[in-house]
């Protein structure tokens, strides 16, 4: 190994991945098991060894070129954490709660009161910016823009039409109860 150079050199020899250790009846559920050992295993020393030693390692341990293939496809798929997700939840909420006291400074301020409403309006239309290009660069934080700019666009419709429904049922109550 090395001390956080790199990859080490291509002779020296990977650890030895460790096979499931009950082959089970050979069918693809037993496959899929070791190709995601594997794959685990390529994730925890890609950064220490070179492809060409892991992959060495691997078929020397009795993985096939198909298990290895695979194992490397999805080793190289990002490993989603609660903690990405939570940290971005609380980045999309600082967001929306900036924009919220932006919008309610603005709106209090008797200058700038007409501009509170266009202010969540650019902020709405940022989130949705946020969320389309970081799809492929930061999916957890992407996801989380996406369920905001969904909650923003849902919650103000569905109060609306609580309001609208309150309003209909209080004038037909009111128009029969003077006839």
């Amino acid at each position: 190994m090395n001390d956080d150079r790199g990859p080490a050199e291509p002779e020296t020899p990977a650890p030895s991945p460790k096979p499931d250790s009950n082959p089970g009846t050979g069918g693809q559920p037993d496959r899929d098991a070791r190709v995601m050992a594997l794959a685990a295993y390529v994730r925890a020393n890609r950064d220490a060894f070179t492809e060409d030693a892991l992959r060495r390692a691997a078929a020397d341990a009795g993985y096939d070129e198909r298990e290895i293939a695979a194992a490397w496809a999805v080793s190289a798929e990002p490993v989603r954490s609660r903690g990405s997700n939570a940290k971005a939840i609380f980045i999309v909420i600082g967001y929306f709660v900036g924009v919220f006291v932006a919008a309610s400074i603005l709106s209090a301020t008797p200058e700038t009161s007409v501009l509170g409403l266009p202010a969540i309006g650019v902020g709405l239309l940022g989130a949705i910016f946020a969320w389309l290009t970081l799809r492929d660069s930061n999916p957890p934080l992407a996801e989380a823009f996406r369920i905001a700019v969904v909650i923003l666009v849902v919650i103000p419709l569905i109060l609306a039409l609580v309001g609208l429904g309150i309003c209909v049922v209080l004038l037909v109550g009111f128009r029969e109860g003077f006839q």
